[in-house]
């Protein structure tokens, strides 16, 4: 792949290129280094040379948006047909990675977390009079606080411009939606008034898409499939009645999940009017008891050896024993098996500290 960057350029005597971090259907990103603040930031620039106009729009827009759940935009430059976007650099993956390569869904306390860390930068953004129109896992950074807990951010709300134009060629025809990446990942998420073209994006389209990221996050699957298949489907907006595959009824989860679920369905009306607005959607959340743990991972070794559903995670860092009990795990029990591994978090306990919430996870290489 052709880079518009290499290792150690340096962008208008100021940025240096230390690494190339990743590529979206519009734009190129990488880690760079800022020789006058002395921080590593992130510069971003459109793969398509012509976009600066409404690339430098898109900037203006997001640099309005200032809160602690949206990445800040720093500044904007053009050098020559090259404009950049430098923002701050947020150690993490994108949601979409996350979700790919080490989890198939949340349990209900990360759920939760995130519903209202997203929430809120929705509502900032909206505040400010922005709306991001191509909200979707892969506009999500997820990262690890000091203390082993996550945190979210929504990227990218200066590039929604340049993602409408995108999604403008793509609805001239069929063979155009089907090459793009960007149209194509965002289908999923897309509410149903923006199927007749993105220019009907309202405040609201926003809010379905959160709904939309809530019930993949909660079930491992999207709400209506994937790819023009979905199409109709989403016109129809008519939700499963109850979620499937991760969701769990026992009394541990069993409260939590149902009021999130209310919100996925309400957040996901077909009836714009009827979708709470962000604020809303940040106070629903606020008003939810859930907990922010430290998390760690490990390996379940000697479940159900001994005299019941239980058995014990050796944790991967400190080689640690901490008992679980299976109606701790969240979600579906086949990645339960001797030796799989799981994320958890843990509280103290006679003998051994106990894992609740217990989630399977992807083995990584």
């Amino acid at each position: 792949m052709s880079l518009i960057f290499s290792e150690n350029e340096v962008v208008n005597s100021r940025y240096i290129i230390e690494e190339y971090i990743a590529a979206g259907g519009m734009q190129e990103v990488y880690c760079a280094f800022d020789k006058t603040l002395r921080k590593r930031i992130a510069l971003k620039s459109p793969k398509n040379k012509h976009a600066e106009k409404r690339f430098k729009r898109s900037a203006t827009l997001s640099a309005k948006v200032n809160h602690p759940n949206v990445a800040k935009t720093l500044d904007y430059l053009e050098i020559g047909d090259r404009a950049f976007l430098i923002e701050e650099l947020i150690s993490g993956q994108s949601l979409d990675k996350v979700l790919k390569n080490t989890m198939w869904y949340f349990d209900h306390y990360l759920l939760a977390q995130f519903g209202h860390h997203v929430a809120k930068g929705v509502a900032a953004a909206h505040h400010a009079k922005v709306i991001h129109r191509d909200l979707k896992p892969g506009n999500i950074m997820m990262g690890l606080n000091d203390d082993k807990s996550y945190f979210f951010k929504i990227t990218d709300f200066g590039i929604a411009k340049l993602a409408e134009d995108e999604f403008e060629e793509a609805y001239k025809d069929e063979e155009s939606i089907t090459g793009s990446q960007t149209m194509l990942g965002a289908i999923p998420y897309m509410a149903p008034e923006m199927l007749n073209g993105p220019t009907n994006a309202t405040s609201s389209s926003d809010i379905w898409a959160v709904g939309a990221m809530l019930y993949k996050l909660m079930t491992g699957e999207y709400p209506f499939g994937s790819g023009l298949s979905a199409v109709p489907k989403i016109y129809k907006a008519q939700l499963p009645t109850t979620p499937i595959t991760s969701f769990r009824n026992n009394a541990q989860f069993k409260s939590l999940t149902s009021k999130i679920w209310d919100i996925i369905k309400k957040c996901m009306q077909k009836d714009q009017a009827l979708r709470p607005t962000a604020d809303e959607l940040s106070s629903e959340f606020s008003e939810l008891c859930y907990g922010v743990f430290p998390r760690y991972e490990g390996y379940i070794k000697n479940y159900g050896q001994f005299t019941g559903d239980w058995g014990f995670i050796t944790e991967m860092d400190s080689f640690t024993d901490t008992f679980f009990h299976k109606e701790s795990c969240y979600g579906e029990l086949d990645p339960m098996l001797e030796n799989g591994k799981v994320q958890f978090s843990k509280h103290q306990g006679g003998g051994s500290d106990r894992a609740f919430p217990v989630l399977p996870i992807k083995e990584t290489d």
